[in-house]
């Protein structure tokens, strides 16, 4: 999706300019589902960890 918006960036030439903050947010967008992917991610594998370690309190 990102790559295609460049290309209409690009190919718009002096009038590209007017897409560009459709593009950063898009791309901020992009980057913070990212970060929460990677948080949940982090999030299952601490679960996991003490699962496989008998229980215990999780902290």
């Amino acid at each position: 999706m990102l790559d295609r918006l460049a290309q209409e960036i690009v190919a718009a030439g002096e009038d590209g300019y007017k897409l560009v903050h459709l593009y950063e947010w898009l791309e901020g967008q992009i980057l913070a589902r990212r970060a929460v992917n990677a948080t949940l991610d982090r999030a299952s594998a601490r679960v996991e960890r003490k699962k496989n370690q008998g229980g215990g309190r999780m902290v």
